[in-house]
């Protein structure tokens, strides 16, 4: 990552920081509302309202992609950590099936190329040389 990058997305922590902390003294301003505390809490507001504008500003600046069922698991009130963990086993299940028909694809050929060799000497070896000979071929750019 990119020095750039790296210092626009600790800005963005930052200020995702200041919103919550911000908040949490919104919810401790209005659990104890007092009529004469409205001034209090209209300033926090717009302390929110400005913060959002400011994290606004800075995400213009940064491409992250989330995959959607992470921002779905967290509207859910779902860990997102257990999330990305049961996503990465899912990947590591599928890259090793994966894996596995490539190296029983390669088997098959190699023994359909043992076959072919068996039966078709003649033919094997004119393959042979015509490949060679494509390969010595060289491409003149005018």
């Amino acid at each position: 990552m990119d020095e750039n990058k790296k210092q626009v997305l600790e800005e963005v922590e930052k200020r995702l920081l200041q919103i919550s902390d911000t908040l949490y003294r919104l919810s401790i301003t209005l659990l104890d509302f007092q009529p004469e505390s409205s001034n209090v809490v209209l300033s926090r507001v717009d302390d929110y309202v400005r913060q959002l504008a400011d994290l606004s500003a800075a995400n213009e600046k940064v491409d992250v992609q989330f995959p959607a069922g992470l921002l779905e698991a967290i509207d859910e009130g779902k860990n997102p950590d257990l999330y990305m963990q049961h996503l990465i086993e899912t990947l590591n299940d599928k890259n090793q099936k994966t894996n596995g028909r490539i190296e029983s694809i390669k088997g098959l050929r190699d023994e359909l190329r043992k076959e072919i060799e068996m039966n078709f000497k003649n033919d094997v070896a004119v393959y042979e040389k015509a490949k060679e000979a494509n390969n010595q071929v060289t491409i003149i750019d005018d």
